[in-house]
C-alpha cells in the first residue's frame, strides 16, 4: 500500500521499509513536507540502505504518486528507527532570495521567469491575467510570487494555488482545483470542531495612491456592517499603477473578501489523497447546519499500514458550486432560507446591495 522509492544523487534507487508516512502542507506555507519512519536495521543478513540528505524521494499510496521531493534530514534512534524529513520543489522557491524589478509581468510570467532563472521546471501554470509591476528587494522568491498573486486577487478577485507535481512547479486557480469530494457525518467525517471570529473583519477599506498629480484616496464601506459591528477599517498605500476606477473597484473586492464572518472548521476524516492544502471540499454535518463548500487551509495526512487518515483545517468559501441545493441531507426538498430567519435574511440582503451593487442581488 505504502511505497517509499529512495534515488541516490550518485545513482541507484531502493525500496525502503516504511512504518508509517505524514504528508502535510499549509496554503500559502509552501512547501510540502513528507516525514517517513521506517526500520533501519539489519535483516536477514542484509545490512539496511543507508540514506542522505540530497536523496531524492518517491512516495507512493495504491500505486498512486503523491510526492516527489528531496530528503532534507535524517534522524536515527536507538530502536533503529530511521526518520526522514523530505521537501517539494517549492522549498527551493521558498529559501532562494534575489532582488528584482518586474514591468508588465502578471503573476505567472514572474514564475516562469523565476522557476528558469533557479533551474526549476515550470509545470501547467495558469494564465493570471492581470498585469503586476513589482520591485522585490532582498525577498524569497516565493514571497515575490505571493505578493502578484495577492495584487490579482485584489484587482480581480482570482485565486491561485501553487504547489509542485510530480516534481514540477505548477500554479493553479484555485476553483479547478475543487473535486466532488464530500466528507459527512455518518459518512467519512470522524471528529470536528468549528469556530467563528470577527478579528480579521473590515467594515471599511480605505486606499490611498501616491502620484505626480497628488494623492488619490477611495472608501468602501458597508452601513450593514458598521452598524453591526463597528468601524473596522482597512488602510493600505497602493504603489501599483491603478487609476481612481481601478482603486475603487479593488476597495470593493477587498470589502466582500474581508467584510465577513470567519468561519473556521477542524475536522479528522478518513484520508482522500487529492484534498490537500489550497484546494477545496464540500462538508455536510447536519447538527452544525453546514453544507457548503471549503477551502483546505492546513492539511496532514497520515499512512500507517492499510490505514490513511487526514486532520484538515477549513475555511468557507462561496466560490465553490452548491451541492443538491434544493434537497436536505435527508433527501427532502428544501429552499435554501429555510434556515434563516427573517432578520437574518434583510441584513444578508441589505449587506448583497451594498457590497456587490443593486443590480447582483
Amino acid at each position: 500500500m505504502i511505497e517509499i522509492i529512495l534515488t541516490r544523487f550518485a545513482g541507484g534507487s531502493y525500496e525502503l521499509p516504511v512504518q508509517s508516512v505524514e504528508w502535510n502542507g499549509q496554503k500559502y506555507r509552501a512547501p510540502r513536507r513528507l516525514s517517513v519512519t521506517l526500520l533501519s536495521i539489519p535483516r536477514g543478513g542484509h545490512q539496511p540502505v543507508e540514506v542522505y540528505c540530497g536523496d531524492a524521494i518517491l512516495f507512493r499510496w495504491q500505486g498512486a504518486e503523491l510526492f516527489r521531493g528531496t530528503v532534507f534530514g535524517a534522524e536515527r534512534n536507538s530502536d533503529g528507527q530511521l526518520t526522514l524529513t523530505a521537501y517539494d520543489q517549492l522549498y527551493y522557491l521558498v529559501n532562494n532570495s534575489d532582488t528584482y524589478t518586474f514591468k508588465g509581468l502578471t503573476a505567472a510570467g514572474i514564475l516562469r521567469k523565476l522557476c528558469n532563472d533557479f533551474q526549476l521546471t515550470p509545470g501547467a501554470i495558469a494564465d493570471t491575467r492581470h498585469v503586476v509591476n513589482q520591485i522585490s528587494e532582498d525577498e524569497p522568491l516565493y514571497d515575490m510570487v505571493l505578493r502578484a498573486l495577492d495584487s490579482t486577487y485584489k484587482q480581480l478577485g482570482s485565486r491561485y494555488a501553487l504547489r509542485s507535481r510530480a516534481g514540477k512547479v505548477e500554479l493553479l486557480a484555485l476553483k479547478d482545483t475543487v473535486q466532488k469530494w464530500v466528507i459527512e457525518s455518518g459518512g467519512n467525517l470522524i471528529s470536528y470542531s468549528a469556530s467563528a471570529s470577527i478579528e480579521e473583519m473590515a467594515t471599511r477599506v480605505k486606499l490611498r495612491k501616491d502620484g505626480e498629480q497628488g494623492a488619490v484616496t477611495v472608501v468602501a464601506s458597508s452601513k450593514a456592517l458598521e452598524g453591526r459591528y463597528g468601524v473596522l477599517q482597512l488602510y493600505e498605500s497602493i504603489s501599483e499603477e491603478l487609476n481612481k476606477a481601478q482603486l475603487q473597484q479593488r476597495a470593493q473586492a477587498m470589502l466582500a473578501q474581508k467584510g465577513r464572518v470567519k468561519r473556521t472548521l477542524s475536522l479528522e476524516a478518513w484520508g482522500i489523497p487529492s484534498v490537500v492544502a489550497g484546494s477545496g471540499v464540500h462538508v455536510v454535518i447536519p447538527e452544525l447546519n453546514v453544507k457548503r463548500g471549503y477551502f483546505v487551509d492546513e492539511d496532514t495526512h497520515t499512512f500507517d499500514g492499510k490505514q490513511h487518515t487526514m486532520s484538515l483545517t477549513l475555511t468557507e468559501t462561496d466560490e465553490l458550486p452548491e451541492i443538491d441545493p434544493a434537497y436536505n441531507t435527508d433527501g427532502t426538498a428544501k429552499s435554501d432560507t429555510d434556515d434563516k430567519s427573517d432578520d437574518e435574511k434583510t441584513f444578508a440582503e441589505q449587506l448583497r446591495e451594498e457590497i456587490l451593487g443593486a443590480e447582483d442581488k
